[in-house]
């Protein structure tokens, strides 16, 4: 369908064919093609697409174009003649007005098949909703009581390892306990002199390993300085209450004055000894 002319051609509306009984219609596309720069003149092509829906059909209707004649200053409206036609009958068109006929006048509701759905024969299955999963409380997790005790855990190994850190840079500080480390050490330091001279059978540096170990370990437990410690100040502090003790002094005194020797049989027997008293006066007796 084309309109030619002169005039707004942007206000020119298509005439189309409408939806009828016989006929399926699409919307129509316009181009146009001016005759002049400015856009006032020239043509306007419509083309809309058709199908026939019945094999009675013998013509396309005639279409109706209105506009007003400026020179007549009047409007006027243009008819087309009709389209004679021959439309050969399809089995699918020809059954497709009984298939209409036959959905209008079906009931609403069918019977259900033996699965409960109402799935027409070739049709679409019907949409199956899911519950799916499902929560038994709405309260937010936040507002839980075990997710609030669960904050307070970092919380509590974050305040502990504090206390810890500042007990551990206390007690490293602490002259006693710097003291008691420095004793062990030195006691520790001379059993391993006592069993290296044992190996080398040298009486002389073994006695002498002996006896600093038990001034270290007299001097921590009676606050006194160990190389001050000898053998009258044993006698006069222990007595008698620690005769181990009193025979590594006497010992001590008589290989370093006397030369007396001994074997590596009595040098084992006198180490086990002096680390039994040693751990005696550590643990208080």
């Amino acid at each position: 369908m084309t309109v030619k002319g002169t005039g707004n051609f942007d206000r020119v509306s298509s005439p189309v064919l409408a939806s009828s009984d016989g006929w399926r219609t699409y919307t129509p596309t316009a181009s146009f093609k001016p005759a002049d720069r400015a856009g006032n003149e020239g043509k306007k092509v419509f083309e809309q697409a058709v199908i026939p829906l019945d094999a009675s059909i013998d013509k396309v209707p005639s279409l109706v174009f209105s506009y007003f004649d400026t020179a007549k200053e009047a409007y006027a409206t243009l008819r087309t003649e009709p389209i004679k036609v021959k439309i050969a009958p399809d089995s699918q068109q020809a059954r497709a007005p009984l298939s209409r006929k036959a959905e209008a006048e079906a009931p609403l509701s069918e019977p259900s098949n033996a699965n409960g759905s109402n799935r027409k024969p070739g049709g679409l299955a019907p949409i199956h909703v899911g519950l799916g999963s499902v929560a038994a409380s709405l309260t937010p997790i936040f507002e839980n009581p075990w997710f609030l005790g669960a904050q307070g855990i970092p919380l509590s190994a974050l305040f502990v390892g504090l206390f810890l850190g500042r007990r551990n840079r206390r007690l490293s500080n602490d002259p006693a306990i710097l003291k008691k480390k420095a004793v062990k050490q030195t006691i520790s330091r001379s059993v391993r002199e006592m069993d290296l001279a044992i190996a080398a059978h040298d009486v002389q540096g073994f006695f002498s390993a002996c006896r600093r170990a038990a001034q270290e370990r007299l001097g921590d437990v009676c606050c006194q300085v160990p190389e001050s410690i000898t053998l009258a100040e044993v006698k006069a502090r222990v007595g008698n209450s620690a005769e181990g003790i009193r025979r590594i002094f006497e010992t001590a005194d008589a290989v370093a004055y006397s030369g007396r020797t001994f074997s590596q049989e009595e040098l084992r027997d006198f180490r086990d000894l002096v680390v039994r008293e040693l751990k005696g006066l550590k643990s208080g007796k």
